[in-house]
């Protein structure tokens, strides 16, 4: 019990909380592998021809995160309604998938996830590009992947937190500055 709060007891005898159906057609799912043999999840939502969008979760949820029924409109639906080809990816730190249970970093995502993720959805959508919106953790490792190999990528909307930790400004990582080999191929080379 907090200073100004009172208990707040779950009531097991409470009934199920009605879910409101979501305003997209039923899903397709595809399982694939990641670079180094992990098993991963694309589920697509293919609400027109704009182009595919991979959706890219967090730490410790699931790319079901963008298909709550507990708002109005969820990133899901407000994407689908416009037309574009959704993809929710289920990457290995997805508490959907047998892989969080195994221990694997940052790293491995950008390098074994992503590629494979990106390369899965340009071949079955049949597009040069993707589109990628990117939470949390999916945001901070989705750039590494760019810096590495950014063919089949159009443009990051990168949601994130507010920075927790600080660094030193000469630690932070500025495109194009500092470290060459991570710059992304976009940024000058001044």
């Amino acid at each position: 019990m907090g200073l100004h709060s009172d208990w707040n007891i779950f009531d097991p005898e409470a009934p199920p909380r009605q879910k409101r159906p979501l305003q997209v057609d039923p899903p397709d799912a595809f399982h694939f592998l990641a670079g180094d043999g992990t098993p991963l999840r694309l589920t697509r939502y293919q609400g027109g021809s704009k182009g595919p969008v991979i959706l890219s979760h967090c730490i410790g949820v699931s790319s079901l995160m963008y298909a709550t029924d507990t708002i109005e409109t969820n990133l899901l639906e407000y994407l689908y309604a416009r037309e574009f080809d959704v993809w929710l990816l289920d990457f290995r730190f997805s508490i959907e998938l047998p892989a969080s249970r195994n221990q694997a970093t940052m790293d491995d995502v950008a390098t074994q996830d992503y590629p494979a993720a990106v390369s899965k959805v340009r071949e079955l959508a049949g597009a040069d590009s993707v589109q990628v919106v990117a939470h949390g953790v999916g945001s901070s490792t989705f750039p590494w992947h760019c810096w590495q190999d950014c063919r089949g990528c159009a443009p990051l909307y990168v949601l994130r937190c507010p920075r927790i930790s600080s660094c030193r400004p000469s630690t932070e990582l500025r495109p194009g500055y500092a470290c060459r080999r991570l710059s992304p191929p976009w940024a000058s080379n001044t």
